[in-house]
């Protein structure tokens, strides 16, 4: 039982002017909500002529209440699949996000090919002191000698 509130008496004529068949609703918190609707949130319904309505629940990033304002309208927009521009704003997301991929992809590969680099070296190649110093494991130097 979807009730229409103050705040959806707001929105609803500019919805309207948007899709005839678009509005805000409100589902109550103490009303068990149907499929599509959570309870306590408010939803944009699409009443699709001739076949079942859709529902949008309108929620913030983590699912909470999400008090209706003006981003309502561009997140219509955004959804909007006959939009061209939304279309476009869709596929550079889609593309960037690609991108970043390959990108991340490329940075780990390189680093796995340093790091082999390194063990390959370090495994198959000898350092040679350059100094009149012998090299020593420790600061105590050669076995059985103390350090001063």
């Amino acid at each position: 039982m979807a009730t229409r509130t103050e705040v959806c008496a707001e929105f609803n004529p500019e919805l309207q002017h948007i899709d005839p068949h678009l509005e805000l609703v409100f589902w109550p918190e103490h009303v068990p909500a149907p499929m599509g609707f959570i309870a306590g949130r408010y939803h944009i319904v699409r009443h699709n002529p001739g076949a079942p309505g859709s529902v949008e629940p309108l929620v913030d990033a983590q699912g909470g209440f999400r008090q209706p304002d003006s981003s309502l309208f561009e997140f219509l927009r955004a959804s909007d699949m006959w939009n061209e521009q939304a279309m476009r704003d869709r596929r550079r997301v889609m593309q960037s996000a690609k991108d970043a991929q390959a990108a991340r992809r490329r940075r780990e590969m390189e680093d796995r090919r340093e790091e082999l680099k390194d063990r390959v070296n370090a495994a198959t190649r000898t350092s040679v002191s350059m100094t009149d110093t012998p090299w020593t494991q420790n600061a105590g130097g050669r076995r059985g000698r103390k350090a001063a």
